[in-house]
């Protein structure tokens, strides 16, 4: 789980702040802290990930980036513009953010499996 904030052109009132979450299927979903109160309220409301309208980020839940295998680490970089994560294939994906699909690295060439990684600036330690 990783706490985010970022300004997109459909957000009316500031920023929007929510929470970077991946699953055991290795789904990224970002989870909008404001709108919590709507699921708690009334779950049928929320957009299902099929839906045309979980495309924009007031929804309390939208899928924003799927790896093949669980993603084991979940970090932003210090100037917020772009997630590194891990998963179980020995994969380190660098994404920009928040439109996750635009790919900006890919590194395969771990040996051992990896569990976490450090960021330190513009520095990547992963840990195995």
């Amino acid at each position: 789980m990783l706490k985010v904030g970022f300004k997109t052109p459909q957000a009316k009132s500031g920023a929007i702040e929510g929470l970077l979450i991946a699953d055991k299927v290795g789904e990224i979903h970002f989870l909008n802290i404001k709108n919590l109160p709507q699921l708690a309220e009334d779950p049928s409301t929320v957009p299902s990930r099929n839906d045309p309208a979980a495309d924009a980020f007031n929804y309390v839940a939208k899928l924003i980036y799927g790896h093949m295998q669980t993603c084991t680490s979940l970090q932003s970089t210090p100037c917020g513009k772009y997630v590194v994560s891990t998963d179980t294939m020995n994969k380190v994906v660098i994404n920009n953010f928040p439109n996750m699909f635009n790919i900006q690295s890919v590194n395969t060439d771990q040996q051992s499996t990896l569990e976490d990684l450090c960021l330190f600036g513009d520095k990547i330690a992963t840990i195995s």
